[in-house]
Order: structure tokens, then sequence, then C-alpha cells
């Protein structure tokens, strides 16, 4: 692989209530995906969403 084409990354902790989590893996199982991919995905897709909105104020 390309050195250039790689991206840092950096493990994020956060505790959740178990309830939260059980729909998630409820989700994923549904989706048939990884967990931890479909919460990056969706994670990105808000944080996304949330900086194009505050960028226009």
């Amino acid at each position: 692989m390309n050195g250039k084409n790689k991206k840092s990354t950096e493990q994020f902790n956060i505790r959740m209530p178990k309830e939260l989590l059980e729909d998630i893996d409820e989700i994923s199982r549904i989706l048939r995906v990884n967990k931890s991919e479909w919460i990056k995905i969706k994670l990105s897709e808000i944080v996304y969403e949330e900086k194009n909105r505050l960028k226009k104020k």
C-alpha cells in the first residue's frame, strides 16, 4: 500500500448504555455488517452534517 493514501487512525473508547449497545448489535446483525464499521460510518455521517450546518452560520 502506498504510504500517501494511508490515513492515520486513533482509538477512541466510549461508555454507552447497555440498551444502546444492544440496539446497535441488533442493527448490525440485521444489516450483516461489522458493529464497529457501522458505528464509524454513522458517526462520520453525523459529523459531516453537523460540520456543514455549523459552517453555514
